[in-house]
C-alpha cells in the first residue's frame, strides 16, 4: 500500500494479526486519541467506530505543525501515501461532515489542494466542501481523471507529482 516504515513509525500504524487489519490511530485536534480504525488487508473492508464524530485523519499532524498547505482526501491510505510522497496530508475518512469543515475553517491552512476519489461521490464530496470552506483559504484541485485511476494510492509517486503540478498550472 505503499506505506514506508518511516510513514507507519511517524503515524503510529499497527498491525492486529486477529482481525488481519491494519489500525489506524486517529487523533482530534487537541492530539487527543479519539478513535482506532481499522482496514482489512484481505480486501478493502474499513472499519470506522460508529456514533462518533469523525475528526479529520492527520488533522492534528498538520496543526502541530503549523502546516499551511496541505491535500484533502478521502481515504486515509490516500492521506498517508500522500505524506510518503512527500506532500502533508487529510483524510475526511468517507464523506466530509460539517465538524470536519469547522476544523478546515478554523486551521491555519491557507493552501489546500482538493483529491478526492475519482468516481461519484467523490465529486459529490468535493462540491460539498468547496460550497462551506472560508472563502480564503486558496483550492487548489487535483483532477486525476486522465490517469484511468480510481484514487490517489493507486497513482505512482511520478503520477502523483505530475497531476499536482498540472493543477498548479491550470489555476
Amino acid at each position: 500500500r505503499k506505506l514506508t516504515m518511516k510513514i507507519i513509525e511517524l503515524f503510529k500504524i499497527k498491525y492486529d494479526p486477529a482481525t488481519q487489519c491494519l489500525v489506524f490511530p486517529v487523533y482530534d485536534e487537541n492530539d487527543k486519541l479519539v478513535m482506532l480504525t481499522r482496514r482489512s488487508v484481505e480486501g478493502k473492508k474499513f472499519i470506522i467506530d460508529e456514533g462518533k464524530e469523525k475528526p479529520l485523519y492527520l488533522y492534528n499532524y498538520i496543526k502541530k505543525h503549523n502546516i499551511e498547505k496541505a491535500i484533502i482526501v478521502e481515504g486515509q491510505i490516500d492521506a498517508l501515501t500522500s505524506c510518503a510522497y512527500g506532500f502533508p496530508a487529510m483524510a475526511t475518512m468517507g464523506a466530509i461532515s460539517d465538524h470536519q469543515v469547522q476544523l478546515l475553517n478554523k486551521s491555519g491552512i491557507r493552501i489546500l489542494y482538493l483529491l478526492f476519489d475519482n468516481d461519484y461521490w467523490g465529486k459529490r464530496f468535493k462540491n460539498n466542501l468547496i460550497k462551506k470552506l472560508r472563502k480564503d483559504i486558496l483550492l487548489i484541485d487535483i483532477d486525476i481523471s486522465k490517469t484511468g485511476k480510481k484514487d490517489l494510492n493507486e497513482l505512482s509517486e511520478q503520477e502523483f507529482w505530475e497531476c499536482v503540478y498540472e493543477a498548479e498550472n491550470n489555476f
